[in-house]
């Protein structure tokens, strides 16, 4: 491969790649100045050896005549790896970040780019009038790709660091429909990086056949060997056992006995999580979360109920903002937030119903690492066996340039590492306590017992992406992952303390008008390897002939997740290869928590008709084929020598032999 590695003036060519680099020059808050190959002076390459070409590009206008960037490129097996060095900067700028590789290839209307987001995200590359596309930090894992649909060609980028510095990528197209892959990495600005740095880890770039599952296993083949994954598979796994999660929120009287009918109609071990039993209004006055809404007593003898029933219970708190209009801000929130290059605190309005902006905290931010972890303390010694903390898991990844802070500005790991401190501060002081976090994490995979992904329902949130299970081939088995946002009636909840103009004046019956959404979306979360979650489960929808078709079929399908564990939580996920069945076109409501009433709309997808996904059992290395006819029809299905018909609602495992 690399005998075929060309030197031009904007970086090198490999084949139909064009891998070059960028620096952005500066000294913050003041504008940054960019620089590549083509401002250089001169450039040369050399070969040590057949697997191995080394480029220097020296001399620079603003950095000086001794200023040199050095990218070698060395072939592993498939991978192409990248090294990118700089040295002898004599200007009194930082070089705050390094963009490498930046690669240029050509694409087709057939062309998908997979995202580092929740399972993974993927966008059709020319879709029409799109020129910019998915673009942020790597937050469940480090790798992107690029794929034709049908499989002849992957184009896969990998970021090989395992401290987890700070990074972000984007992708860009131009008139030529030439894509470019664009990653950022930022640097510490420190003097010692004033005249010299090199990225600390292997930076892969693998040309192959085939889509985001061997994109996926590929990064698998490396994080599988990372403390991170290692220490989560040799700790004991006390959620594998729930057979279905209920993601529920407001008092202790429309929580609790929703939960204790559907542990007497289910038999098996179920799980709550508990958002809005809090004094404040949800995305409002955080993290003032304590003390309970309904009062402690009230609060401590659900707990109780709820335990002596074998419920698992973990409530909601957020664990990186601080209301910054919240009396205590100016008492540990302003000290703790992480500020902005341009010197303004990063916070964010999630909430748009009432603007409330909340500052985001940085890992290094101490009032605010103590706060949370007195709070946890005192739900703990309420009685609870588990904490959500919202947001950590996707959130911690921006550069921090708050000089009360003990880390240097821009880039770096401390975002991570103070938040894996404040983890472990948490799980010493409180033995057996299980926390729960946002999103598909890997920095903090080791602390987190439970992560909650709402990927099986994001045809509910809108956007331009759909989603693939990357997530499950590269850490299934090595944490608990529930989540979607499939409710019984489709009836978004309301905070009671919020202002009743914001609450919809007319709810339909949904479950009618979107007869498919909740099945669709409860049977992908178990066809992706995760426990079933049922969201805003009410009393009454257990006894509702309205809701009996639904309520049968979460017990039906928790029950075969139950049975089928062995493979759906313990398994590694498998190549699911293509199955032939019927489509069908699933009418979704987009409504979120926040959706005005005057703004509701209808997404329509063609689904297949079955779901399926394929796992090995760890153990005694069988393999599965797990089916699911989530439609009202029986259906036909076909994966490669096995056929069959799927009843309405129905699921089926099969035990595929050795060589399938």
């Amino acid at each position: 491969m690399l005998k075929t590695m060309q030197l031009t003036k904007a970086g090198c060519e490999l084949e139909e790649l064009l891998c070059a680099w960028r620096l952005k020059l500066g000294l913050p808050p003041e504008p940054q100045v960019t620089i590549g190959p083509e401002d250089m002076y001169s450039v040369e390459m050399t070969s040590p050896n057949p697997h191995e070409r080394v480029f220097r590009w020296q001399g620079h206008d603003l950095a000086g005549a001794e200023f040199a960037v050095t990218v070698t490129w060395k072939l592993d097996g498939q991978r192409l790896v990248g090294y990118l060095a700089f040295s002898g900067n004599s200007s009194s700028l930082f070089i705050e970040e390094m963009h490498f590789p930046v690669v240029r290839f050509p694409v087709t209307r057939s062309s998908r780019i997979l995202s580092p987001f929740n399972m993974g995200e993927v966008t059709w590359v020319l879709d029409p009038g799109l020129k910019d596309y998915p673009m942020g930090k790597f937050r469940s894992f480090q790798f992107c790709a690029c794929y034709q649909e049908d499989g002849s060609r992957c184009i896969y980028f990998d970021h090989r660091d395992p401290e987890r510095l700070n990074k972000e990528f984007s992708f860009s197209i131009d008139e030529e429909n030439r894509l470019t892959y664009h990653p950022v990495h930022f640097l510490p600005l420190i003097p010692e990086n004033r005249e010299a740095f090199q990225l600390p880890f292997e930076n892969s770039i693998v040309i192959c056949q085939g889509g985001w599952f061997e994109a996926a296993s590929i990064y698998r083949e490396w994080a599988e060997k990372q403390t991170w994954f290692l220490q989560a598979k040799k700790r004991s796994m006390p959620l594998r056992d729930l057979a279905l999660w209920v993601w529920n929120r407001g008092s202790s009287t429309n929580v609790v006995p929703p939960m204790e009918t559907l542990r007497q109609r289910l038999g098996l071990p179920v799980a709550l999580d508990w958002y809005w039993w809090h004094k404040i209004p949800y995305d409002t006055d955080y993290p003032e979360f304590w003390p309970p809404r309904e009062g402690e007593q009230v609060f401590r003898a659900a707990l109780q109920k709820l335990a002596e029933q074998g419920i698992f219970t973990q409530v909601y708190t957020n664990g990186m903002s601080w209301d910054t209009k919240t009396a205590s801000w100016e008492d540990g929130g302003r000290e703790s937030a992480i500020v902005q290059r341009d010197g303004e605190v990063l916070a964010l309005a999630y909430n748009s119903y009432n603007g409330r902006w909340l500052g985001s905290m940085c890992g290094m931010g101490i009032p605010f690492r103590q706060k949370m972890r007195q709070l946890v303390h005192t739900l703990h010694q309420a009685g609870l066996p588990g904490v959500y903390l919202d947001m950590i898991g996707c959130g911690t990844y921006y550069n921090c340039y708050n000089p009360q802070h003990e880390h240097a500005p821009g880039g770096g790991n401390y975002q991570v590492q103070g938040y894996r401190q404040m983890l472990q501060e948490m799980l010493k002081d409180n033995p057996g306590i299980s926390l729960s976090t946002e999103s598909g994490v890997e920095a903090y995979l080791d602390l987190f017992e439970s992560c909650i992904i709402l990927a099986p329902s994001y045809e509910r949130i809108g956007g331009r992406f759909e989603v693939v299970p990357a997530y499950s081939v590269v850490y299934h088995g090595a944490i608990a992952i529930f989540g979607n946002f499939a409710h019984p009636d489709s009836i978004v909840p309301f905070d009671p303390n919020w202002p009743e103009e914001w609450r919809w004046k007319e709810e339909k019956a949904w479950h009618r008008l979107y007869p498919l959404q909740f099945f669709a979306e409860f049977a992908r979360t178990i066809i992706w390897g995760m426990q079933p979650t049922v969201c805003n489960l009410k009393a009454e929808h257990a006894s509702d002939p309205e809701f009996q078709e639904i309520y049968e079929y979460i017990l039906q399908s928790s029950r075969f997740y139950y049975q089928n564990r062995h493979f759906l939580f313990d398994g590694r996920m498998l190549d699911p290869h293509k199955l032939q069945c019927n489509s069908v076109q699933v009418e979704f409501m987009q409504r979120t928590l926040f959706t005005p009433e005057n703004q509701l709309k209808t997404r329509v997808h063609e689904l297949p008709a079955v779901f399926h996904s394929c796992w090995q059992n760890p153990a005694d290395g069988q393999k599965a084929l797990i089916l699911a006819n989530y439609t009202a029809q029986p259906q036909a299905w076909q994966w490669q020598s096995y056929s069959g018909e799927l009843a309405p609602r129905a699921w089926q495992c099969i035990l595929l032999p050795d060589q399938d």
